[in-house]
């Protein structure tokens, strides 16, 4: 029974991979009433959602410029699902030649498989195991954006590491991150590495790298250019902040010599 359930969620998974948006709920075309009736929810805020297979964040326009987008208030603008089931990306049985394999220089530990039309990505371990998908606005949808600039720079960077601290000191820092990615093209992608500690689970540090996604949204980052990613288990609660540019992949580093 159990192989039959699995069997089930991968072919739903696999589904959902080849539909637009994840379960009929678009970003940029979905409005709040949208993702109400679909999930049931009562009101529309910039958190994660609890289904009965995934958790699923959430990021809403406010009606300004501060996405990117020029869309409504209550526009959905992307979407992060993290699948509770563990689900082998090879299950997925994709077709390859509508994929790229993006690995960043600063996360060789994992994949960042991106579809044609930008519009999703799925985050793979070194296991070959699902992580996260990634539901964002699709390239045919360029002529919402707000503005668009050219690439003026390349390489990865770590801008800034940090522990446990209060949310306002958290966000000081965060504001100096935000302001690194507005500054730069709009190529450059921010990523967001949470170490969980040993005092803390799984949940609480995707709740964590959520809540700064969020916030950088507030401060004028497009939130398709922000990934959350749980960076692995570290003995003390970690966050790191990295810089990139989009479609960088960086040469595997060569051993030094002796």
């Amino acid at each position: 029974m159990k192989a039959i359930l699995r069997c089930l969620i991968v072919l739903a998974a696999a589904a959902n991979v080849q539909a637009q948006g994840w379960r009929g709920i678009v970003p940029l075309h979905s409005s709040c009433d949208d993702v109400k009736q679909k999930l049931g929810i009562a009101e529309c805020r910039n958190r994660t959602y609890d289904t009965p297979d995934s958790k699923v964040s959430i990021l809403f326009s406010d009606g300004t410029c501060s996405s990117g987008w020029n869309v409504p208030t209550g526009t959905v603008i992307t979407l992060d699902v993290h699948p509770k089931a563990s689900q082998r990306f090879s299950d997925l049985a994709l077709d390859p030649s509508n994929y790229r394999a993006i690995r960043e220089g600063h996360l060789q530990q994992v994949v960042r498989y991106e579809n044609k039309d930008q519009s999703m990505s799925i985050t793979v371990s070194n296991g070959g195991l699902v992580m996260s998908y990634f539901y964002g606005p699709s390239s045919k949808d360029d002529s919402l954006k707000c503005s668009s600039e050219r690439p003026s720079s390349t390489g990865s960077f770590k801008f800034d590491e940090y522990g446990n601290m209060s949310r306002r000191a958290e966000q000081r820092r965060l504001t100096r991150f935000a302001y690194q990615l507005k500054t730069t093209s709009k190529s450059i992608l921010g990523y967001i590495l949470v170490y969980p500690g040993r005092n803390a689970s799984l949940k609480d540090a995707h709740e964590r790298g959520m809540r700064a996604k969020a916030y950088l949204v507030s401060q004028g980052v497009e939130a398709s250019r922000l990934f959350v990613v749980d960076g692995g288990l570290r003995e003390t609660l970690t966050v790191e902040l990295f810089v990139t540019i989009k479609d960088t992949i960086p040469p595997t580093p060569r051993p030094s010599m002796p």
